[in-house]
C-alpha cells in the first residue's frame, strides 16, 4: 500500500514512522543524526509549507519517498528533487523502491512539476538501475557525452 501525505490528512503516528524512517536512513551513512522525534517535527512543519510531499509504503511504514518542490526558472512549472528515498532493508530489492519512485513523481506532477531530479551514490547499483528504468538519466541535459555531477559541501 502506497499513500501520500500532507499536512491535512497526516496522523501523529505517520509522522513518528517518518522520523524513525528517516533516522534509520541516515544512522546508514551517518553516526550522528537528529532523533525521530525532532525529525518527524521537522517534516510536519515542511508539510505545512506546501513544498513537500512524503509518500508512504506499506502498513506499518517500511518505506518513504519526500519530494520537495520549488519554482522553475526555465519553465512556468514547479521543478521536483525526490530528496528522500528510503526502505528497510529486508524489503529492498523488490518492488517497492519502484512504486516509491512512481508515487513521488505522480505526487511531483499533481504539483505542477514539469521536472523531477534527484542524487544517488555511484555504490547504489541496484537503486541506479531502478531509476534509469523509469526514464532518469545521469547525462547533461542536450549532451550525448556529458555526465552530469552532483557537487555540494556545508555553508
Amino acid at each position: 500500500m502506497i499513500r501520500r501525505l500532507d499536512i491535512r490528512s497526516v496522523t501523529g503516528e505517520e509522522l513518528d514512522a517518518i522520523g524513525r524512517l528517516l533516522r534509520a536512513l541516515n544512522l546508514e551513512v551517518e553516526e550522528e543524526t537528529p532523533t525521530a522525534q525532532v525529525l518527524a517535527a521537522r517534516v510536519a512543519e515542511l508539510l505545512g509549507g506546501g513544498d513537500t510531499d512524503v509518500v508512504l509504503a506499506e502498513d506499518p511504514p517500511a518505506g518513504l519517498a519526500v519530494v520537495r518542490l520549488r519554482k522553475a526558472i526555465w519553465t512556468p512549472h514547479l521543478e521536483a528533487s525526490l530528496v528522500e528515498l528510503y526502505v528497510v532493508p529486508e524489503l529492498r530489492g523488490g518492488e517497492l523502491e519502484r512504486r516509491l519512485v512512481e508515487a513521488a513523481m505522480d505526487a511531483a506532477r499533481d504539483h505542477g512539476a514539469d521536472f523531477i531530479e534527484l542524487t544517488v551514490g555511484s555504490t547504489e547499483v541496484r537503486l541506479r538501475s531502478v531509476y534509469e528504468e523509469l526514464g532518469f538519466s545521469n547525462r547533461e541535459l542536450g549532451s550525448e557525452d556529458g555526465l552530469a555531477l552532483h557537487y555540494s559541501r556545508p555553508l
